[in-house]
């Protein structure tokens, strides 16, 4: 035995010194969030967040399925927190032209999230879904996973009651949760977190004719006071209207289907 020698994986050297680095092949489609301070919320309905932390306690799965923008990412990050331990978060979306690479993707971030005892976020989930189910081998990966795992997408989906067994032989849990879109009042109050109580423009307007997720308000937001730079004047209510229209047209761009003669 002394004459062989041990090479560890190229992520554990900088792990074992107390790193935070992720492995060389997860870092283009990963990231790790740490949670210790997080910025509030904007949520008109805080004790959504306090069933989902409450429910997270037993380490279920958890199924999140709603628009962009409706908060999936955030929920995720405020339960991380909770529980005191980091969250990776994988997207999906970035390995559209490279599929292949998925099946070696997994087993590392599974690795590096017991390294770092996070919890796992994995966004794009619609893009792996076939007849509404995952793949077996990937969902198994997911499954034995110690930790509370999320599968973020926009369509409601469910796993086969097979593939719900661990390889203990014990079923785990998936809990889907919906994202809805705020309420007109929680709207209102979204718009008000945003722009900040002392801005003179009546906002029931907006809420009322826009319906808006949590994000798109934001996105709003950012884009009235690029147009305001742009004008040289204060924010005013032509500015909001403005951007809240482009980002309204830019969303039912993304839902039209282009018909072929």
């Amino acid at each position: 035995l002394l004459s062989q020698f041990l090479r560890p994986a190229t992520s554990l050297v900088p792990f074992l010194p107390e790193g935070n680095e992720l492995d060389v092949a997860l870092q283009p489609f990963v990231v790790l969030h740490q949670t210790s301070s997080l910025p509030a919320a904007p949520w008109h309905d805080k004790l959504f967040i306090s069933q989902l932390q409450q429910a997270a306690s037993k380490q279920p799965h958890f199924a999140f399925y709603g628009r962009y923008g409706t908060g999936r990412l955030l929920a995720a990050l405020h339960v991380a927190q909770h529980q005191k331990r980091p969250l990776l978060q994988l997207d999906l979306t970035k390995l559209a032209d490279t599929p292949h690479q998925l099946e070696d993707l997994i087993p590392l971030l599974v690795r590096d999230g017991r390294f770092h005892n996070a919890l796992l976020y994995i966004s794009g989930w619609d893009s792996i879904l076939a007849d509404h189910h995952p793949p077996n081998t990937l969902f198994q990966h997911l499954l034995d996973y110690p930790y509370t795992v999320f599968m973020a997408g926009e369509k409601e989906w469910q796993p086969r009651a097979r593939q719900q067994t661990m390889a203990a032989g014990t079923r785990r849990s998936i809990l889907r949760v919906q994202f809805d879109l705020p309420s007109y009042y929680g709207r209102l109050q979204l718009w008000e977190h945003y722009l900040g109580q002392n801005i003179n423009i009546n906002l029931h307007h907006l809420a009322n004719q826009f319906r808006f997720t949590t994000g798109q308000i934001e996105d709003a937001v950012v884009t009235a006071n690029d147009f305001a730079q742009w004008a040289n004047a204060p924010l005013a209510a032509e500015h909001l209207f403005a951007a809240s229209r482009a980002h309204s047209n830019q969303n039912l761009a993304t839902l039209a289907t282009k018909i072929k003669p």
